[in-house]
């Protein structure tokens, strides 16, 4: 789980919405049943794409910036004074635990208050002029900042606004890394501090690899679809689309803890569920219109058997004994597997007959 969480984070601050299934149809019909030809003509991909990424790479420094925010994140670890600085003044590079209050026009606004934050100098995860103005304070004083939220900010409420913060600097957190806090983290086989690096390396290059091998896709998905000339796309298709990114949406917003998937796409994307699913909706659409012609002509459609067999490993995978408990369960869509599956068929051709350089 903790693997699982750590790369979905990655790919949703990256702007990346996981879309695990596209429901595609027009009225009654699956897209593979739907005269494609309509709709899109495609320019000459015998030769394949020329596609450039880069490469699948981890570095001692990496891990090691990583390994603290592991430890922050997912340790069960409990501070002891041992750990607390808090006879010298906060320099860049400190983490800090700090109370905060955040007030407009004297009064406190909702998400600007925080206890026990824990807070690295000079990280620039939050807002400009918030970490640099604790620098220089001592443990045990309570101060006051101003900062100004970004005129983009994804809170309209907020944006472009002077604020005024109460800070309450409780500590430093001591710097170094022992044993006993790798321990902490409750992941089978990490004991010391060698093994958790290993384990966050593991993590890092799993990321890696995903991002390298999601880079490549959007290459291709890219190359042959903004290429192509497409016609009108009935709006069925499309809002059947968007229904789904919608769908999507809200079953991240769920994972992350977001009561609203307004809050969470605001949060991520800086609009709305609405805005968010029709800026992509057509996009996607073309996408698989697109997709659908050439596994048609280059027969990449999947069959009935590796759906099912596609379906059970899902199944198995999701804990479920039966494709049938599973698809009850999950609210999964034949239809909507196969066309995921197509796509990925697609990918791979491409894949097969293109250059791929890594930078």
């Amino acid at each position: 789980m903790k693997k699982r969480l750590l790369a979905y984070t990655s790919l949703i601050l990256a702007g990346t919405v996981l879309l695990t299934a596209c429901e595609g149809k027009v009225g009654d019909k699956d897209l593979r049943d739907i005269n494609v030809e309509k709709y899109v003509t495609l320019q000459d991909y015998s030769q394949g794409l020329d596609i450039n990424v880069s490469a699948v790479e981890v570095t001692d420094e990496n891990v090691d910036s990583n390994v603290s925010s592991y430890l922050s994140y997912y340790s069960n670890y409990e501070i002891s004074e041992d750990d607390m600085i808090k006879d010298r003044s906060v320099e860049n590079g400190d983490t800090v635990n700090i109370d905060y209050t955040g007030y407009r026009d004297d009064d406190a606004f909702d998400g600007g208050t925080a206890k026990g934050a824990e807070l690295e100098i000079g990280s620039h995860s939050f807002i400009e002029g918030f970490e640099e103005q604790i620098i220089g304070h001592t443990p045990g004083e309570n101060f006051d900042i101003n900062v100004q939220f970004p005129e983009d900010y994804w809170n309209a409420d907020l944006a472009g606004v002077w604020v005024v913060f109460n800070i309450n600097l409780n500590y430093i957190l001591a710097d170094g890394i022992d044993d006993k806090k790798a321990a902490s983290i409750g992941v089978d086989g990490v004991t010391d501090v060698e093994s958790l690096k290993s384990y966050v390396k593991s993590v890092l290059l799993e990321q890696a690899k995903s991002s390298h091998d999601s880079e490549i896709k959007n290459q291709i998905i890219s190359g042959f679809s903004d290429t192509a000339t497409f016609k009108t796309l009935p709006s069925d298709l499309i809002d059947r689309f968007k229904d789904n990114i919608l769908k999507n949406l809200t079953s991240a917003a769920t994972y992350y803890g977001f009561e609203d998937v307004d809050a969470f796409c605001n949060s991520y994307y800086g609009v709305t569920a609405e805005e968010y699913a029709d800026n992509y909706a057509l996009e996607i659409a073309r996408n698989y219109v697109a997709a659908q012609l050439i596994a048609n002509n280059e027969g990449l459609n999947p069959t009935d058997e590796e759906v099912n067999t596609k379906a059970l490993e899902y199944a198995n995978n999701y804990g479920y004994e039966t494709v049938d408990e599973y698809i009850n369960s999950e609210g999964v869509d034949f239809d909507s597997l196969r066309n995921s599956m197509m796509m990925d068929n697609v990918v791979e051709y491409f894949k097969s007959i293109s250059t791929i350089t890594e930078n």
